[in-house]
């Protein structure tokens, strides 16, 4: 479609609504998210859009989402995770943006500390550098995307316990050198994409 403006959304009042797709549209600002009232939503998809600015999801009340979903649109900046409420998120999606900086996986605060997140997206973007990942809180994580970005290094990876790792894509980057894998604590590794 051709959706521009999701103002209506601040006025309708969809208790039971688990599941909101706004993929594929002209959305550019979600400010009104903050307005928003679905107690259920467990599923938010905006990807392929062209929205930067994500700083509104601080200010959301979806205590039930799991799935979050903001893939193909112009963020760079994702600090915001440091202060959201999205204690049930299990699938973040990020993937084909703008990010360089990922430091926030490695920042717990009260009210999100990633604990039940299975799943991150964060392939093609522009992260060079994984340093920040060393003491991130991925207890559950399961599979993560960094494929198509300019990470060099790998040795931040191996100095990580994945307890429940399956699946890491690092694929497509300028990695030159794996001996860092020898050191990867992971007892349910499937797959390695490199």
């Amino acid at each position: 479609n051709k959706i521009s403006n999701i103002s209506v959304l601040s006025k309708v009042n969809f208790n039971s609504l688990r599941k909101l797709s706004l993929f594929e549209n002209n959305i550019s600002d979600i400010s009104i998210l903050k307005s928003v009232k679905f107690p259920q939503l467990r599923e938010l998809f905006l990807y392929n859009n062209y929205i930067s600015d994500i700083n509104v999801l601080s200010s959301c009340n979806f205590p039930n989402l799991t799935t979050l979903s903001l893939f193909h649109n112009n963020i760079s900046d994702i600090k915001v995770f440091n202060n959201t409420k999205f204690n049930n998120l299990q699938t973040l999606a990020l993937n084909e943006n703008k990010i360089s900086d990922i430091s926030v996986f490695n920042h717990y605060s009260y009210y999100n500390s990633f604990s039940k997140l299975r799943e991150v997206w964060l392939d093609h973007n522009k992260i060079s550098s994984l340093s920040s990942l060393v003491g991130a809180r991925f207890y559950n994580i399961e599979k993560i995307r960094l494929q198509n970005n300019n990470i060099s290094d790998i040795v931040p990876i191996s100095q990580m316990n994945f307890t429940h790792l399956r699946e890491i894509d690092l694929s497509h980057n300028v990695i030159s050198t794996i001996q860092a894998l020898s050191n990867l604590r992971s007892q349910n590794l499937k797959k390695i994409n490199l």
